[in-house]
């Protein structure tokens, strides 16, 4: 009888219908060197925000069939963009912080966040962040941040 198994894939959105994903799927057999494999959904097919479960079928030459599933999960906006603000070390904390304030009209508490904002991601230029990175996050071209904080940018390229 075929064997086959396939660990679980996660994929992150790329449109609004969700993410092309591509797997590998294999079939063995102890009889049949090339059992046939069947899955649903197929390699390469769009997979909608969520989890989906793809179920596969193997048969061998004498009929005998094994099903295996496993599931693909597609990660929404909301989701990989939490996920990106929480790895840069709270700075879309700030971002949102800052946004408030000019939005309610508290100029100064709004500079007072981008300032902070300003030193973390200097801070984060010397651990997690290349010098381009930093200098993207501040609105800077890469030459600018190198010339204004060499200290961050050397090792980091």
């Amino acid at each position: 009888m075929p064997a086959w198994a396939q660990a679980a894939i996660a994929a992150g959105l790329v449109s609004a219908d969700g993410a092309t994903v591509a797997y590998d799927a294999a079939a063995s057999d102890n009889l049949d060197p090339s059992p046939s494999l069947a899955c649903d959904p197929a390699s390469g097919t769009t997979f909608a925000i969520g989890t989906t479960t793809v179920t596969c079928t193997a048969t061998d030459l004498a009929g005998n069939t094994a099903t295996a599933t496993f599931t693909v999960t597609v990660r929404g906006a909301a989701d990989q963009i939490a996920d990106e603000l929480s790895s840069q070390g709270g700075l879309g904390a700030k971002q949102a912080a800052a946004l408030a304030d000019v939005r309610a009209g508290k100029t100064h508490a709004a500079c007072g966040v981008l300032g902070a904002y300003g030193n973390q991601v200097r801070a984060l230029a010397e651990k997690q962040l290349s010098a381009d990175e930093a200098a993207q996050l501040l609105g800077l071209t890469y030459d600018q941040f190198r010339q204004r904080y060499r200290k961050y940018a050397l090792g980091k390229d």
